[in-house]
Formats: structure tokens, sequence, C-alpha cells
């Protein structure tokens, strides 16, 4: 576990990859992220995580969402680029119906519209107010696919979670990758590994009462499925959040943090550790000998970097007067 001394050394290994401020570079060296997510139900998540991108020091923020969701995230700032590229097709992720030759066509039309910036990014964020449309999930889908093809940076989160639950392949053994669930979302990703006969027995321990604090996922767990998922790093969302890569080595941030438990606060923190993961990765290839003797994986300061600031960031957030 990260003790103190251990913190003191993941933030000066964090701190040679934040860029320097100079007057010497141009737009987009600081960080190009792109957001997949947003649907018509949910516009708050994908503006949540694409702004706080920009506000931990990228400089520029793509979504890329539905159509019924794109008018209201652009109208949220000007500051993100917002693509309504993808379409809902008003059908559960539960559904079992496959989809048609024709749609499987526009489906792919919709693919390429995002693929086709990954060339101009740096890191995307998977999952924010994505939703469980089964349409959209197959999109996504194929977009983490061409993503892992190209070695591009993603964290996931929220729907993202839900989605990776069906389709555990398509993250597994990623090294480019981190999931950020919380308890709930957690212990579904667990799920996925149990057979059916596991998956019952524990529903009848919770029938019989049986759960509490024993029953929360702790650092062995998160551990246990990193491992499992392929050596991918794993941030438990809890009091204290723990990541893990699935080496000996249990990162905890236990920096204080807000007390209350608001919607958003998730996405806030997939956008930070997206901007680090991002900067990590250019870093280490303009770096390569220098990024050799950096101690602890790349995912993992990215992510204890965007918990710590999140954290730190919700406490000072009491100093500020509403705006009304």
């Amino acid at each position: 576990i990260v003790n103190n001394m251990t913190s003191r050394s993941f933030i000066q290994q964090i701190q040679k990859f934040i860029p320097v401020l100079s007057f010497h570079s141009h737009k987009g060296q600081a960080g190009k992220i792109g957001l997949v997510g947003g649907c018509r139900e949910y516009t708050g998540a994908p503006y949540y995580a694409a702004i706080s991108a920009l506000k931990i020091g990228a400089d520029l923020s793509h979504v890329f969402c539905s159509e019924g969701a794109g008018t209201a995230i652009k109208s949220y700032s000007p500051e993100l680029i917002v693509h309504p590229v993808m379409s809902e097709g008003g059908i559960s992720s539960s559904s079992s119906s496959a989809a048609s030759p024709s749609s499987s066509h526009h489906e792919q039309d919709e693919v390429d519209a995002i693929t086709k910036w990954f060339g101009a990014l740096h890191c995307l964020i998977i999952g924010p107010g994505l939703g469980r449309d089964e349409r959209m999930w197959r999109v996504v889908e194929k977009v983490m696919t061409e993503a892992k093809k190209k070695e591009l940076p993603m964290v996931i989160d929220g729907d993202g979670i839900n989605l990776l639950c069906k389709n555990i392949a398509l993250i597994h053994g990623y090294k480019w990758a981190v999931l950020t669930p919380n308890v709930v979302e957690f212990k579904r990703l667990q799920d996925s590994f149990k057979s059916e006969q596991e998956k019952e027995e524990n529903e009848k321990k919770k029938g019989k009462g049986k759960g509490g604090d024993e029953d929360k996922p702790n650092e062995k767990d998160v551990q246990e499925l990193s491992r499992k998922l392929g050596n991918v790093t794993v941030v438990l969302k809890a009091s204290d959040d723990v990541i893990s890569d699935g080496s000996d080595s249990i990162a905890r941030c236990d920096t204080t943090g807000n007390a209350r438990r608001s919607g958003g606060q998730g996405d806030v923190l997939a956008g930070s550790i997206g901007t680090f993961l991002a900067w990590s990765r250019e870093w280490s290839r303009d770096n390569e000998e220098e990024a050799q003797r950096v101690s602890t994986p790349f995912t993992v300061l990215a992510a204890y970097a965007g918990c710590t600031l999140s954290r730190t960031a919700g406490v000072e957030s009491k100093h500020f007067k509403p705006f009304i």
C-alpha cells in the first residue's frame, strides 16, 4: 500500500510529465482529449468530464455524442468541440435483437465519424452519459477496438463500464486503459468473471441479510480484478480511492475530499485522469530513455494524480459562493 513516503515519490514522478507553459508551444501540445458519450437523457455527465479535462490543462476537448444530446452540450460551453454523430436506436442494451444489415452500415459510418479524429487526439474518455442504448453500444465497441489498434489511451467510466461487463475482451490486457468503477460497478465487473452458480450463491447471501462493510471490495479485490482483466489499471472509487494494475503494489488515495456524493463527481474524475493520462503518454514517447526509469506505471500515476486533484478541488469548492 502506498504510504506518505511513496505518495511524495508519486508526485515527483507525476511532475515529470506535466507540460511546462511556454511561449513557444502551439495549440494542442498540452493535450487533445476526446470523450465518447452523451445521449438524450444524459447531457451533464459528458460536459463535466470534457470541461474538467480542459480545466486541468488540456488544450482541446472533443465530445462525440448522440444527435439528441448535441445541442444541449453545445449550449453549456463554447469551449467544447461537440460532434453529434451517433444515433439512438431506442433499444435497451438488455435486448437480444441483432442489428440489421442496413443499420450496421449506418453504424459503421458513425464509427468512421469518430475514428477519423484519432490522429488529432491524445486520449479517449469512454462512457460518461452514454446510457444503455444498444445501437450506441455497438458503435462504441467498434470505436474502442479501433482505439486499441492505435494504442490510444482510454479512461472508461459509467456506462462504459456496464458495456465492458458484457464484453470484457474489449479491454482485456490493454495497458493504456484506466477503469474507474464505483462500488456497484466494481461488483458488476467482478460478476463478469463468475459462473451462474456463483452469482446465485451471492444473491442467496444477500437475501439472508449478509453483507455490509465486510462485503465491500478491498485492496486485494481490486488487485485480483485487475489481474483478471490482464493487468488493466482499475480505480475503485470509495471513501479512499484504491488503484491497482495487478502488480504487488497497490496505491491508495486518502486525500481528504468532499463529503457530498452528488452526481457529476465521477465524471470530473474521469476527465482529470484523461488529461494526466494524455500527458504521460506523450511525455513517455518524447522521452523514451527517461520514461524507462519511471518506476510506476503511467496509468497508475495518472489515476493517482486525478484522484488527488479531484479530491482537493472538492474540499476547496466549499470556499466558493454560489452564483444564485
